[in-house]
């Protein structure tokens, strides 16, 4: 690493995400679910990072499962908070790769507010971190394991839709609680339980305790929704390439991640500017995203030279509302439970 570049501190890249996201929220686009709440999906991921002595010291070595495979690589594990609703990435963070997923969300918890609705996956119904929500008054979302607590197995086996109840603390999760100063007494929350068209059961646990004002339906459809922050992270992957990184220390993989993940961000409030021009027509179309994130990489560099940024910026909207394509509603695929390419043949890196 140069010298120069050991001295930028990588909170740099925050810090403008932050005003960026100040800005964005202050907007006349900004967009929320029913009665204003703010949508924030919560999920990660492993990256893989240039292997060091420093690296493998701090963020952790492991062993892909493969047979031919002997070598031990560094890996990360990243963590998004994810606003569904506006495209923005609220918070995200990178973490040696022994933290657990429930661990990581806490650190989102100074972005978020009370008028927020959390949407996790099965990998954050952890008794602790669902008491430590509901102390805080932040109101979640989460799927939860179906073999893992009796009153779900209970919920399925009687067929129950809609109900609200008491959660129990298990051994496990009264020295969880414990040994993070919080308390064990139960957890009143909202199973919901839909059976899917494979014959798949579903529970969701909420805060949302109004079935009026939050019905079953609503609450199932919403989450049904938390699979945009898996496209999110998918397009930080393949789309801008956030796992190549340019330098083998810790510091600039924290460098490296988190411009990645400000320039998502500037993208997503540029492309929202842009795709608001297209509602008008009668067809329903997209941006190529792709195509708009090119541009708007080399805008981001152009920017910082302080001149004509009016001028540029209709330039640069006019660019990129060149490259749309039409919405294809409605199209679902299979799941691929194949290990994934560090770099999918399919997807064009911006």
């Amino acid at each position: 690493m140069t010298q120069a570049r050991s001295k930028l501190k990588y909170e740099a890249f925050t810090e403008l995400n932050q005003i960026l996201l100040d800005d964005h929220y202050k907007s006349a686009i900004c967009k929320s679910w029913q009665h204003g709440h703010r949508i924030i999906a919560v999920d990660g991921s492993t990256l893989e990072i240039p292997k060091s002595e420093e690296t493998a010291k701090y963020f952790g070595l492991f062993k892909p499962n493969k047979e031919d495979c002997i070598k031990k690589t560094v890996m990360a594990r990243v963590n998004l908070a994810y606003d569904i609703y506006n495209e923005m990435i609220v918070s995200a963070n990178l973490f040696p790769f022994r933290t657990g997923e429930s661990d990581q969300a806490l650190t989102h918890l100074d972005k978020l507010s009370t008028n927020d609705i959390l949407l996790m996956d099965r990998g954050f119904d952890g008794f602790w971190l669902m008491t430590l929500l509901k102390g805080r008054g932040m109101n979640f979302v989460i799927r939860m394991k179906t073999g893992a607590w009796r009153k779900v197995k209970t919920m399925i086996r009687k067929g129950e839709k809609d109900i609200i109840t008491c959660l129990h603390a298990g051994n496990k999760a009264i020295l969880n609680c414990k040994e993070r100063d919080l308390s064990t007494m139960p957890v009143r929350v909202r199973l919901i339980h839909q059976k899917l068209k494979n014959g798949q059961d579903i529970v969701l646990a909420t805060t949302l305790m109004d079935q009026r004002k939050y019905p079953a339906d609503a609450i199932i459809k919403l989450y049904s929704m938390r699979w945009k922050i898996e496209e999110r992270i998918k397009f930080l992957k393949e789309r801008l390439e956030v796992a190549a990184f340019t330098g083998k220390s810790i510091l600039s993989a924290y460098q490296d991640f988190h411009a990645k993940i400000l320039l998502a961000n500037y993208s997503s409030v540029i492309t929202n500017y842009a795709q608001a021009d297209l509602t008008h027509n009668k067809n329903m179309y997209q941006l190529n995203k792709t195509r708009a994130v090119a541009r708007i990489k080399d805008f981001i560099v152009e920017m910082f030279n302080g001149w004509n940024i009016r001028k540029k910026l209709q330039h640069l909207l006019s660019d990129i509302l060149k490259s749309i394509e039409k919405i294809k509603p409605d199209r679902t695929f299979p799941r691929s439970h194949y290990p994934p390419m560090k770099y999918h043949v399919c997807y064009k890196p911006a």
